[in-house]
């Protein structure tokens, strides 16, 4: 009788579990992976909307204190300006947070910057 050439029942087994492990975790990694591109464009658009909406009320005088609102067509995101008075007279420091609903719950983007007050600068000049 010549030799067997062929696998064992218990070689296939193991051959199998090992590559069934393997699916499993790169399965798992890639769900991971667009789990997080999904939460990183939403950062991205809050920042996006966030800078836009600061240009939009920049163009008006800026009141100290808080205001509110929506994103119109955007229904996972929503806005909050802090204006408040600086040390430096003049400049108001504005801080916009852009709230988003993404998977884990909700998140947020804060920007920060500084804006002329015109109300102070059109009675200097």
């Amino acid at each position: 009788m010549g030799k067997n050439k062929g696998f064992t029942l218990i070689e296939v087994m193991v051959a199998t579990v090992i590559a069934g492990l393997s699916l499993g975790a790169v399965c798992g990694l890639m769900s991971q992976c667009v789990r997080t591109a999904g939460i990183t464009s939403g950062y991205s658009r809050a920042a996006m909307l966030a800078e836009s909406k600061l240009d939009e009320l920049t163009l008006d005088d800026i009141n100290v204190g808080v205001q509110s609102g929506a994103f119109p067509g955007e229904p996972n995101y929503s806005w909050k300006l802090e204006a408040e008075r600086t040390d430096t007279a003049g400049l108001i420091q504005l801080s916009m947070t852009v709230y988003f609903k993404s998977s884990g719950g909700k998140r947020e983007v804060t920007l920060h910057t500084l804006h002329a007050d015109r109300k102070l600068a059109t009675k200097a000049d």
